[in-house]
């Protein structure tokens, strides 16, 4: 009897344990340009699109920038190292990792927070 009753206590624990990682798992994994995409371009794309060398038209050092130029970042990082307009230029190719936070993010919808 006692087994019993520990046994259905330890599986309501494990369940219970599942379904709320499971809800905190759905909460966190939204991509905001706050949590994860300025980190990803500080680390990528230092110095060339962030003060003070870049240029003006080609910076990305800031949400509204980064927003407004989305698709355009999307399109240089999925190109492969030989191609025209491949970035990070003269790096290698950035993880598919690394490439999924700005795809999510835009379908995401852009989160800035």
């Amino acid at each position: 009897m006692k087994f019993k009753v520990l046994t259905v206590i330890i599986l309501l624990a494990i369940i219970f344990h599942f379904f709320t990682g499971m809800k905190n798992a759905g909460i966190n994994s939204r991509i905001t340009y706050n949590n994860s995409v300025r980190n990803s371009l500080q680390a990528n794309c230092t110095p060339c699109h962030f003060p003070p060398k870049a240029n003006r038209k080609m910076l990305l050092n800031t949400y509204t920038a980064a927003k407004e130029k989305i698709d355009n970042i999307i399109i240089r990082i999925m190109k492969n190292p030989k191609e025209r307009g491949f970035m990070p230029r003269n790096h290698l190719k950035l993880a598919d990792s690394t490439i999924n936070i700005f795809i999510k993010w835009k379908a995401d919808g852009l989160l800035e927070k």
